[in-house]
């Protein structure tokens, strides 16, 4: 086999081959190894290179013979050979899985990692088991954590699903394979959701966690100790979240140095981790050793990390903050930080004396009074003579506004007489206006009537000589000698000797005329003697006479 074996050369391989170059090129490896069990390996690279050759030449040959009568034959050949290829191609994959499967069970490391990443073969959860009992040598290698990543994805979204639908005893089983998968939120989630059941089982999860690379775990871990009272074994895992910038880790190791908790007392080391905790910039840390700078009269200092505690709404720094700004004379800021603290007498009495004297804040003596007043409450004796000294201020301030109020109403009052009066006197002149008006239009009317006549009405119209006013349209001329006129819905007869009023139908008009006091028939009347006269179709009008154009 060996000489054999040295006269296998690698293939150049035409493009529809080329998915096997990897397997070839690994096989042309293998072939070199003589080692005891790799012989089946060998064996199968040997065949399978050999029906690579064989599948690549009648390929070249189907091209050769393409518009040739051989083309047919030669294309049957080829599929015959890429169809043992195929075969081999799959026996190989067997012989490759069966023999990982017994370098496993051997325990034979050498074998499997010559074989594990093979192109072809794709691993299973046994050889990740494998791989992952050694994973000092495979943690870089693609397949594994491909194989990893995309596994440990499947069983978090599967056991994710089931917990927030409250199956935990199905879903945690999934969240503890995937955390042990690499899977760093699985970790976690299983931990939380573990934490109320099972400490023990909580932190078994925690650990893995931070094997999986989450770092926040090993706060929790810390914290599941202490709660245990297990404070050493607590002590070293705070000791490893602050030594990963865990800002309230380093602030429990102040505490556990400051306590001897878990560690020998040392002040010392517990005045370093709070200080790293507040430059870190955790609140309460801030406000802690901002209150031990005060303290050591580090007055700068203290604002510095006081200020700090405070932007972050630490409640607790309100109070000793503002205060040292009012001593500072920085009011503004000191009535902000006293307004929002825990109200105390001293506070309270301050935030009286800015108000009182409007520093960093509108002045108000009633506000200054009444926050005096807390601070009496609160059991601040000596402000009663700031309480009497600004209810003193309060009571001119009182008098002061009620002789403004009633001034105000006064003038108020005086100012409602005088629109009064104003109103009753353009009432008066309207109604003169009115008058007059009336009086102006009263005269136009009777100087129109004299001039055109008056406006037509029953009364005038049914006695004779009277003279009217009359405005319409002509609606029927009939003849030299009369029309008719159409105004304001009803038809007048007018009669006009010679055609005087010179108008024709449709015109409309402005007349002067005067009454005759007879009626005369307008319509329905007998246009020849064989007529029937119809007594109902008959409409009459009262007749005037043309007497002039009107010019108004």
């Amino acid at each position: 086999m060996s000489a054999c074996m040295d006269t296998v050369e690698p293939v150049s391989l035409e493009n529809e081959l080329g998915a096997y170059e990897s397997i070839q090129n690994s096989c042309m490896d293998i072939l070199k190894d003589e080692t005891e069990g790799m012989k089946k390996v060998v064996q199968e690279c040997l065949d399978f290179t050999q029906k690579l050759q064989l599948s690549n030449d009648a390929l070249l040959l189907k091209k050769q013979y393409k518009n040739d009568p051989r083309y047919l034959r030669a294309t049957r050949q080829y599929n015959k050979t890429r169809k043992n290829l195929k075969l081999q191609y799959t026996h190989i994959n067997l012989i490759i899985k069966t023999q990982l499967y017994e370098a496993i069970d051997t325990n034979n490391l050498q074998l499997f990692t010559k074989l594990v990443d093979f192109p072809s073969h794709v691993i299973n959860i046994s050889d990740y088991n494998y791989m992952h009992k050694n994973a000092s040598l495979f943690k870089t290698n693609e397949k594994y954590i491909k194989f990893q990543k995309k596994h440990s994805e499947e069983k978090y979204e599967m056991g994710q699903k089931l917990v927030d639908q409250g199956k935990l005893d199905e879903g945690l089983p999934l969240l503890v394979q995937s955390a042990k998968l690499g899977h760093k939120l699985a970790a976690r989630l299983c931990a939380d959701a573990y934490l109320d059941k099972s400490k023990k089982k909580a932190l078994e999860c925690y650990k893995q966690a931070v094997e999986n690379g989450d770092q926040s775990s090993q706060f929790k871990i810390a914290q599941i100790y202490e709660n245990m009272k297990e404070y050493d074994k607590s002590f070293a895992w705070y000791t490893k979240a602050a030594k990963a910038n865990n800002a309230v880790a380093k602030y429990k190791l102040y505490s556990f140095y400051k306590a001897g908790k878990g560690v020998s007392q040392d002040l010392v080391k517990s005045s370093q981790w709070l200080k790293s905790s507040a430059d870190e910039g955790y609140a309460k840390a801030q406000y802690t050793y901002g209150m031990l700078r005060l303290k050591q009269e580090d007055v700068d200092e203290a604002i510095h990390y006081l200020s700090g505690s405070a932007k972050q709404e630490y409640k607790e720094a309100y109070y000793p903050l503002g205060k040292l700004y009012f001593e500072k004379k920085s009011y503004k800021n000191a009535y902000k930080m006293l307004s929002q603290s825990k109200p105390s007498a001293d506070s309270m009495y301050k935030l009286g004396y800015l108000k009182e004297y409007g520093k960093g804040t509108n002045k108000s003596y009633y506000k200054a009074c009444e926050l005096y007043k807390k601070a009496h409450k609160l059991g601040l004796k000596h402000v009663s003579k700031d309480i009497k000294r600004v209810s003193k201020v309060t009571k001119k301030i009182d008098e002061k506004r009620h002789e403004s109020a009633k001034q105000e109403a006064l003038e108020k009052e005086e100012y409602k007489k005088r629109k009064r009066e104003q109103k009753r006197l353009a009432q008066l002149e309207d109604k003169r206006l009115k008058n007059k008006w009336a009086s102006q239009k009263a005269k136009a009317i009777e100087s129109r009537a004299r001039a055109c006549g008056y406006e037509p009405n029953n009364s005038n119209l049914s006695s004779a000589g009277t003279k009217i006013h009359l405005q319409g349209t002509v609606t029927k001329w009939l003849g030299k000698d009369a029309f008719i006129v159409k105004a304001n819905g009803k038809e007048y007869y007018i009669e006009d000797d010679d055609d005087k009023a010179k108008v024709n139908q449709g015109d409309y008009v402005n007349l002067v005329t005067k009454s005759t006091g007879t009626r005369k028939v307008t319509s329905g009347m007998r246009t020849s003697l064989f007529d029937i006269p119809d007594d109902s179709s008959i409409k009459k009008a009262y007749a005037l006479s043309f007497y002039g154009i009107c010019r108004y």
